[in-house]
C-alpha cells in the first residue's frame, strides 16, 4: 500500500467517523469567506457569491452521493466581465 492510499483510506476513516464534525467546519469556512468576499467586492457580486458558496460547498462536502442534475448549472457560471476583473490582484497584465 502506498503512502497516498494510506492517507486516503485514513481521510476517509475520519469522514466516516467524524463526518458532521467536518461538515459543520467546512460550511462556517465557507460562510466567512462568502461574507469576505461581500465585503472586499463592496456587494458588487452579492447575486454570484451564494452560487460560489453553493459550488464549493457541494466540491468539498461530505455529500459522496451527488448526482449529475446536482451540478448540472456549473457549466454557466458568470464570471464577470474584463472590466469587472480590473483592480484585482492578478488580472492586469504585467508588461516589462
Amino acid at each position: 500500500m502506498s503512502m497516498f492510499d494510506d492517507a486516503k483510506n485514513q481521510a476517509e476513516k475520519a469522514m466516516e467517523e467524524q463526518g458532521d464534525q467536518v461538515e459543520a467546519m467546512s460550511d462556517s469556512g465557507l460562510d466567512r469567506a462568502s461574507e469576505a468576499a461581500g465585503s472586499a467586492t463592496g456587494g458588487r457580486f452579492d447575486e454570484q457569491i451564494p452560487q460560489g458558496r453553493s459550488m464549493a460547498d457541494e466540491r468539498i462536502g461530505n455529500n459522496s452521493d451527488s448526482s449529475s442534475e446536482d451540478s448540472a448549472g456549473s457549466e454557466n457560471v458568470d464570471t464577470g466581465s474584463q472590466e469587472d476583473r480590473q483592480g484585482y490582484p492578478g488580472s492586469a497584465r504585467r508588461e516589462g
